[in-house]
């Protein structure tokens, strides 16, 4: 399908190139389902860049509803299958030299950035009411050290045990935004 499209992108814009339009064109993979992303390193060579859209692969990846108060707390950030996902796009992003970047909830919680961080995630967008603990973070945070705990993350076998992975780095890098967090502000 992708490269179905691709063909028609290029004949549309020889098509326009010939009658005189000139323009720059980046090409985007929305990987928002686990489908995509296990296609990553195939789609890679195809973009300038990856966006990851947390809500809906968290939610296509575990096949729980998130506004379904009945299931919604199997909406796991931090499942090892959401992980592995994310981690396949980054590697094949930085295999191709390209730039990987998220958005949704995920990416505004400062409680998953040593696995977004480690994982080789370039760029996260959020809500404005995000940034400071998010930028707080950042700046404490020790990439070496992000790095082993996405590594860990992907050998945990439950949700729990890699937020726990997150939530112990932060414990000890920065502890202020830990404390921020679980006093829910």
């Amino acid at each position: 399908m992708a490269r179905k499209f691709l063909y028609v992108f290029i004949l549309v814009w020889i098509a326009l190139a010939v009658n005189g339009a000139m323009f720059a064109v980046e090409m985007i993979a929305g990987l928002a389902a686990g489908s995509k992303a296990l296609q990553a390193d195939a789609l890679a060579e195809m973009v300038d860049f990856f966006s990851i859209g947390s809500n809906d692969l968290i939610q296509y990846t575990l096949a729980v509803d998130r506004g379904n108060d009945k299931v919604a707390y199997l909406y796991q950030p931090t499942h090892p299958a959401v992980i592995e996902l994310i981690v396949r796009t980054a590697d094949a992003a930085r295999r191709c030299n390209i730039w990987v970047s998220m958005c949704g909830e995920m990416a505004g919680n400062p409680l998953y950035l040593p696995i977004l961080l480690g994982a080789g995630i370039n760029e996260l967008s959020m809500s404005p009411v995000s940034l400071g603990s998010i930028r707080r973070a950042v700046r404490k945070l020790s990439m070496h050290e992000a790095e082993d705990t996405c590594r860990a993350a992907l050998e945990c076998r439950s949700a729990e045990e890699a937020l726990a992975l997150c939530k112990a780095q932060l414990a000890r890098q920065a502890p202020d935004v830990l404390e921020l967090i679980t006093k829910g502000l």
